[in-house]
């Protein structure tokens, strides 16, 4: 992996370039990860992507719904992953602001996101994302997101002596 490039990014066009079906599995990312996140489904040219989460019991909370902040998360993932998608490799994005409605409870289980940009510019990207149970009609959280385009660090090596 080009040691420049954003290892979320690496991964979404390594995942652009895969033959289209099984899902990819988020690895390149802690909380990802602890989220049971999937790249299920992206469309470059389109501007559109989707992704699966799988939230386990530590993020429910005694009323049966999935914390917000993780539901945040969550879309959060989505918007910055179909703007990372769209951006060559030697630029990268951060979430600026994300402005989420909460529009039902979302109760435990399974969760696709779906993300599309709204616009992309030269220094800034704008998407919106979409939540809802794998197995729902229905939203129950979207967020608009403004993300200012920028170049990546490179990530600190890690030693095993260190």
């Amino acid at each position: 992996m080009n040691p420049g490039i954003n290892p979320d990014h690496a991964l979404l066009l390594d995942f652009l370039r895969a033959p289209p079906g099984a899902p990819w599995p988020v690895h390149t990312n802690a909380l990802a990860q602890e989220l049971g996140t999937t790249l299920i489904a992206a469309d470059a040219e389109a501007g559109t992507l989707s992704l699966c989460f799988t939230p386990d019991a530590r993020f429910v909370q005694g009323n049966g719904a999935v914390q917000g902040g993780i539901v945040t998360a969550m879309l959060d993932f989505a918007a910055a992953f179909v703007v990372l998608m769209k951006l060559p490799p030697e630029r990268a994005a951060v979430t600026a602001a994300l402005d989420v409605q909460f529009l039902r409870a979302a109760r435990a289980g399974r969760f696709v996101a779906h993300a599309r940009i709204k616009r992309l510019g030269a220094t800034l990207a704008f998407a919106a994302a979409e939540l809802r149970g794998a197995d729902e009609d229905q939203a129950c959280a979207s967020a608009s997101a403004v993300l200012p385009l920028t170049h990546p660090r490179p990530q600190p090596r890690r030693d095993s002596a260190g």
